[in-house]
């Protein structure tokens, strides 16, 4: 790992817009910085404040590394961003009212200048009630369809992740662009959505507690869920293009990773079963160091400057620090491969627009996967 940007206020996550001389960094406290080189041989260096919405969003102390899990979660560009000037953030809303503050906001942002955003263009796309001040999910990006994904987290109340007519633990599917949606929101359900018959217009994945992080393969299409286990087991979901994740279930709260919770063995486990199962699993405990508590999901890694590293799907643990690889044939029964230990807390990873990919510490760095 090679630390690239450091001295950041909470980080929790990294972007492109499709420029290689840009790359975003989104801060927990509510704000969007910009970093910038004159070549992919320069060092990145940063070039201030694209976004500050800290105002709008509720988030934690500076001191606050364990425990919460509310502020600006997620930043996704539009695919004719360079067009359009068009951007969406994910946060949890600040509020004087106690029934309003905490819900998770979705909100469609556009660009003022090459290098600043306006804040006053913000246009509601999408919103849900709260129901915990944890498991808020946080993900938000483009699939290669060009419509907008969100992951939403379960609300520490796990039998909703089951239910098809609810929109927390799943991984929801937006068109954000079309103007005709329900009320004071302005979105549109894809009409191949999966549940638009006979459940919530949006649903698109369920079965999910906290999908923190998760990504498409910007070679493949395919969609990785890094899913936040409870008591023992952290899972890696896996769903091939190119309908990518369409009406799978991936079984919490009956599974947590491929043994019961609150269902039996018919649920869980090797096929048959009634759920789809994770391509990994990892426990909690390690023999020696720091546990692992909550997995980051990653990204298959389709850039050129580490060719080692080709093809390989990375992930890590917030609380222990630890960074893995594995191929994307890998399966539940493959053993889990050697770690790197990053010295952080890994709370997600990203992408340049060259496919380079860069591993987040809340500590305040990013980091650049390199080769060992």
């Amino acid at each position: 790992m090679e630390t690239v940007l450091d001295d950041l206020n909470r980080p929790n996550y990294v972007t492109s817009p499709g420029d290689p001389r840009q790359l975003f960094i989104v801060e927990q406290r509510g704000r969007v910085l910009l970093a910038e080189r004159a070549s992919v041989e320069e060092p990145w260096q940063k070039r201030g404040t694209f976004l500050d919405i800290g105002d709008r969003v509720i988030h934690p102390g500076n001191n606050d590394l364990q425990s919460n899990e509310q502020g600006l979660l997620g930043l996704a560009f539009h695919p004719r961003y360079a067009e359009n000037g068009l951007f969406y953030v994910y946060y949890t809303r600040l509020d004087d009212d106690p029934e309003r503050a905490g819900d998770i906001v979705i909100e469609e942002y556009q660009r003022a200048a090459a290098e600043q955003a306006d804040p006053a263009s913000a246009r509601l796309v999408l919103e849900l009630d709260k129901e915990s001040a944890s498991h808020n999910g946080g993900w938000l990006a483009f699939g290669p369809d060009g419509y907008l994904y969100i992951a939403t987290g379960d609300g520490t109340r796990g039998f909703r992740s089951q239910n098809i007519n609810n929109r927390a633990g799943k991984i929801l599917r937006v068109d954000p662009l079309d103007p005709d949606g329900p009320g004071p929101a302005q979105y549109t359900a894809p009409p191949d959505n999966p549940y638009i018959e006979d459940g919530d217009e949006l649903v698109w994945t369920s079965g999910l507690r906290n999908p923190f992080r998760a990504s498409h393969d910007r070679l493949t299409g395919d969609l990785w869920i890094g899913d936040v286990g409870r008591l023992v087991y952290e899972e890696i979901d896996h769903a091939l293009a190119p309908d990518a994740g369409k009406g799978l279930d991936y079984g919490w709260w009956l599974c947590e990773g491929e043994e019961p919770f609150r269902g039996t063995p018919d649920d869980c486990g090797p096929p048959p079963n009634t759920s789809d199962r994770p391509i990994l699993q990892y426990a909690h405990p390690v023999e020696e160091g720091t546990p692992n508590c909550a997995v980051a999901g990653g990204y298959v890694y389709r850039g050129t400057l580490q060719p080692a590293l080709y093809g390989r799907y990375f992930f890590g643990d917030y609380c222990s620090g630890r960074i893995w690889s594995i191929s994307t044939d890998h399966s539940l029964a493959d053993p889990l491969p050697r770690a790197v230990d990053s010295g952080g807390y890994i709370v997600s990873f990203g992408e340049d627009a060259d496919g380079e990919l860069y591993a987040v510490d809340l500590r305040g760095r990013i980091l650049r996967v390199v080769e060992q």
